[in-house]
């Protein structure tokens, strides 16, 4: 809470979504409410883009009207100490004008993707939300799940069918506080929030309230220049912050990881026996990662367990024997609780208002709980830096895959929101790790834009197309091969635009695993389309001539540039090649009539 003189302060901005023009969005008025210390509440209208100005703030608006769309922004000049509770632009829309509603997850395991007006997003039984209390949006957001209720998080876009073209809404200023796009379609209504919670501003700053872009283009030409605006905007903040960015040249990769076969069954012997696999069938993939399971505990990454006496230097040189770049996983934001971290440096770990550490989540193939590390913590960022140092510069590892990263902004300190201290978090990663590569993973995306190389933009793939104990109870960060390619195809405008996408790996083995063969196939077939940093986590030299020639097929591998998708019905969508090739994709189970 507030520990010096301050105001409560919540802003409530109503914006009218007119149709004068054709897709046009017309910003009638803003209305503003704030209490002042004393319990007063003011109620003012403000005319939309007249500046205003009282006792306590300004509020400035901009507009540029560019080629290729609108870029506003809302700029909030204090003069007094403020807490801000809450911002939100009101939108009236015509939502006949439109046939689908595309609505981002929280972060990389939330299922993504095109809603028809009449659909809605399932909030989970009471135990998958305690399970998924932080690492989904259940905590951060109160939505309620009715027919036309849907929710967006950092952009969405709205598409014309009609048109072939979309209207897109997207933030460039995540890094400020995540944005919020909120419909309820049968009132015709779309919330545009900032996420906040009792936000400390100090007096004389100029506080990013909202900024956004708004076009109306098809798909690929809107997403492009949404990228290059965000861009300039990450790039400028992370030099005021005291850091360097550019833009990422990491290439498309056909790949290996460890996880979807061995888990965390991991040994030298193992990897080394997968990689030769690789040599004897002349297959050039370009990364070869090993995943959890060679570390001592969740913490401890330069310590290896016992399947790794030689420790992780071997692995890495012998990769690159083969001409491969080496991959290491590592979740750098948390412990587990049986790590010596968490047992010998209590006041590293993220703590509540009560002092008290607080749990991120839990791991069953861990020690069970595991905890967040406190960013801001100099001795933190130290271990890490050193961490990374070892990894990347001694062991001699290429890429890093960074995951369960959601943990580091679970609870902000008074004068940070949500969205900047995770954007904290990436630059730190970002100057850490230097030239070397990042799959970013679990991570809120708009604070990954242009930070990491590749990143996972769906959930976890299942040995079952579904998960049904995790279905049953609508978790939308599931294990789940639905959700992975529902995810894949939603998010497909990311890859290449803000970073290259990893859309999980596929599977063509036989043993462990129950996919029918039909299924494995549009996961294979689904990856390849969708993804540019494409893993499997097969033993190939096990598979039979069937898999391996369906493998081998890909090869040379070629990333996918452009695919124009068309939802026709709930879960069955058309995809269009360049090369002028059709594909269906019927992710339910049952018939499509076309």
């Amino acid at each position: 809470m507030f520990n010096f003189d301050t105001m409560k302060f919540n802003i409530i901005i109503f914006l009218l979504f007119l149709t004068i023009q054709s897709y046009s969005i017309n910003y009638q008025s803003i209305f503003i409410e704030y209490e002042k210390e004393n319990g007063t509440e003011i109620k003012i209208n403000i005319a939309f883009l007249q500046d205003f100005e009282n006792e306590d703030f300004k509020i400035k608006f901009i507009k540029q009207q560019e080629p290729k769309g609108i870029h506003y922004k809302i700029l909030l000049q204090t003069k007094n100490n403020i807490e801000l509770d809450e911002a939100k632009i009101i939108c009236i829309i015509d939502s006949t004008q439109f046939s689908t509603y595309f609505c981002n997850g929280f972060q990389s395991w939330t299922t993504s993707k095109e809603f028809f007006p009449n659909e809605k997003i399932d909030k989970p039984a009471v135990l998958g939300k305690a399970i998924a209390k932080y690492y989904g949006d259940y905590t951060y957001f109160k939505y309620k799940a009715r027919k036309g209720n849907l929710h967006s998080w950092t952009y969405t876009y709205l598409r014309n069918k009609a048109q072939d073209k979309i209207t897109l809404l997207a933030s460039v200023a995540e890094f400020s506080g995540f944005t919020i796009f909120s419909y309820q379609l049968k009132k015709g209504l779309l919330q545009i929030i900032k996420e906040i919670n009792d936000l400390e501003v100090a007096a004389n700053i100029t506080y990013n309230l909202l900024e956004w872009v708004e076009a109306h283009d098809e798909e690929y030409e809107a997403f492009n220049w949404y990228a290059e605006k965000n861009f300039e905007n990450v790039e400028n903040e992370a030099a005021r912050k005291g850091f360097s960015i550019k833009k990422s040249i990491a290439k498309p990769e056909p790949g290996w990881t460890s996880w979807y076969h061995y888990y965390r069954n991991i040994a030298t012997d193992t990897i080394l026996k997968n990689l030769n696999a690789f040599k004897q069938h002349q297959i050039p993939i370009g990364v070869f990662q090993i995943d959890d399971g060679f570390q001592k505990s969740v913490g401890e990454w330069t310590q290896t367990n016992t399947r790794f006496p030689e420790g992780m230097k071997r692995i890495a040189d012998s990769i690159h024997e083969n001409n491969v770049k080496a991959g290491l996983w590592l979740a750098p934001y948390i412990v587990e609780k049986k790590s010596l971290l968490y047992e010998t440096k209590k006041d590293w770990l993220l703590k509540n208002d009560k002092s008290k550490p607080i749990k991120a989540g839990y791991n069953p193939l861990w020690s069970g709980w595991y905890y967040p590390l406190n960013i801001y913590n100099q001795e933190v960022q130290q271990y890490l830096k050193n961490t990374f140092d070892t990894v990347l510069n001694h062991q001699g590892y290429d890429m890093v895959k960074l995951d369960f990263l959601f943990a580091a902004c679970i609870n902000p300190p008074a004068d940070k929101s949500r969205g900047e201290m995770m954007f904290d978090g990436m630059l730190m990663l970002r100057e850490w790790c230097g030239d070397k590569f990042i799959l970013g993973c679990g991570v809120p995306l708009g604070t990954a834009f242009h930070l990491v190389d590749y990143c996972r933009v769906s959930s976890d793939i299942h040995m079952k197309w579904e998960q049904k104990v995790m279905k049953a109870m609508d978790m939308r960060e599931r294990v789940s091969v639905w959700s992975t390619i529902t995810s894949n195809i939603g998010r497909r405008h990311l890859n290449g635009t803000m970073f290259l996408n990893d859309p999980d790996v596929f599977v063509l083995r036989e043993e462990n695993n129950k996919l029918k063969w039909n299924e494995k196939v549009v996961l294979f077939q689904a990856n390849n389309l969708f993804g540019s940093l494409v893993f499997t986590s097969d033993n190939i030299g096990n598979y039979n001539s069937e898999a391996l020639q369906l493998y081998k097929s890909k090869f040379p591998f070629q990333s996918e540039k452009k695919l124009k998708v068309l939802l026709l019905e709930k879960d069955v969508y058309q995809i269009e090649r360049e090369d002028t090739k059709s594909v269906i994709i019927n992710l339910e189970n049952r018939t499509f009539q076309q």
